[in-house]
């Protein structure tokens, strides 16, 4: 929770720095599910995902785009 406050404001003051690379969004998509995981199974919840078998490029910052998935994930 700080370090989403922490990133508003330096959004707020245009200070964020994001680190855009050719990526496989699958890639944060893994990321997020496994560090929300245990969360998701302990509120009783469960969840089925159907990712591609092929890669999905972007052009993107892989940790800010895990941090989206990992949100939406642990808002839901």
């Amino acid at each position: 929770l700080v370090d989403d406050l922490l990133d508003v404001s330096r959004i707020s003051r245009g200070k964020i720095e994001l680190r855009r690379a050719r990526m496989d969004l699958r890639h944060a998509l893994d990321s997020a599910l496994e560090a929300t995981r245990d969360l998701i199974a302990r509120s009783g919840h469960s969840l089925a995902v159907e990712r591609p078998d092929v890669p999905v490029w972007v052009d993107g910052d892989a940790a800010r785009l895990a941090q989206v998935f990992s949100n939406l994930l642990t808002n839901a």
